[in-house]
């Protein structure tokens, strides 16, 4: 925590210093760290600051308090990463929206990780003595974050979805209400998901059904089926969301856990829906599961489904550009 070399002669950066995502809107809002690289506010759509991961107590004078600074523009997202170690440098990658295969943003309680995935990134061009890191082919960019700002992160989704996937946004149907599912649709262990859907039924009315695929215990092959009686695994549950423009789905980090820890995070994929490839797979290590790759571009995320699922079915049935 000793990086230190931002000037606090304006106090205005330590009083409104919290876990908070803030939005940038004039040039004194800008961490005095990404000030040199002199972002354009007034061409930019959306500006984010994320902050440190530290309390206010833990402050010290002259730290540099923001972690990253997060730039759309017409043409890209600009994420201006603080270089930990090396107080004074940041490095700069460069994400352009046509390049952009998927989006992803999660919290397990207050741990978040947004993830924008893209087929490749451009390095742009630092000021003498900062670096610049590239996001790479079929690389992802990650930006930790404080699980109370997701909703802040979801705005910044909707921006980057908008401009990379070209008009997601369908008409709102006369009744949005249609498609709610009760609370326990899911069953009692997955309302925390159920709750998720709705909320991203009221922020985006005019989503497609949703079709739900419950939590189920998968028994496992060979030698290994002797654990199934002590520590049985969970193949977790999910919702998918198909429209003609996107894909939406909601699920847990990860897909299949053993135990009885409550699994309390959340992920939001969303991927193009044309530009979408299909690849199935059995699982290597469960009876009855597949593993379901969704393919953009260099990007391949996988989904863990059981045979007969009617997520798989639907999924399955999805046009694609041919």
């Amino acid at each position: 925590m000793s990086d230190t070399v931002a000037d606090w002669s304006d106090r205005t950066e330590i009083d409104q210093f919290g876990p908070w995502v803030l939005p940038v809107r004039t040039p004194e809002d800008v961490p005095p760290l990404f000030r040199p690289h002199g972002v354009d506010l007034a061409e930019s759509l959306l500006v984010l600051k994320v902050p440190r991961p530290i309390t206010r107590r833990d402050v010290q004078p002259g730290m540099d308090l923001y972690d990253r600074l997060l730039v759309v523009d017409p043409r890209g997202l600009t994420v201006l990463s603080r270089r930990h170690g090396a107080p004074g440098a940041y490095d700069v990658s460069v994400v352009p929206h046509p390049q952009i295969t998927a989006v992803q943003n999660s919290t397990d309680l207050l741990d978040g990780l947004f993830v924008l995935h893209g087929a490749g990134s451009q390095t742009a061009p630092a000021p003498t003595g900062w670096g610049a890191s590239p996001a790479g082919s079929g690389s992802a960019l990650t930006v930790p974050y404080n699980g109370s700002q997701s909703d802040v992160l979801d705005g910044l989704a909707a921006v980057l979805r908008e401009l990379a996937f070209l008009g997601w946004l369908p008409p709102a149907p006369a009744d949005a209400s249609v498609h709610r599912m009760p609370a326990y649709a899911l069953g009692r262990d997955d309302v925390g998901l159920v709750s998720a859907l709705q909320d991203l039924q009221e922020r985006e009315p005019g989503l497609p059904a949703p079709v739900l695929q419950p939590r189920t215990r998968a028994p496992r092959t060979g030698w290994a089926s002797l654990l199934d009686a002590w520590r049985p695994v969970t193949v977790h549950a999910c919702v998918l969301l198909a429209g003609p423009r996107e894909l939406h789905v909601l699920h847990r980090r990860s897909w299949c856990t053993t135990g009885s820890k409550p699994v309390q995070s959340l992920v939001h994929t969303v991927l193009p829906t044309g530009r979408t490839a299909l690849v199935e797979r059995p699982h290597p290590a469960l009876r009855g599961v597949r593993v379901v790759s969704l393919v953009s571009g260099a990007t391949s995320l996988d989904l863990v489904l059981p045979d007969g699922s009617a997520v798989l079915a639907a999924l399955r049935g999805v046009p694609r550009d041919a």
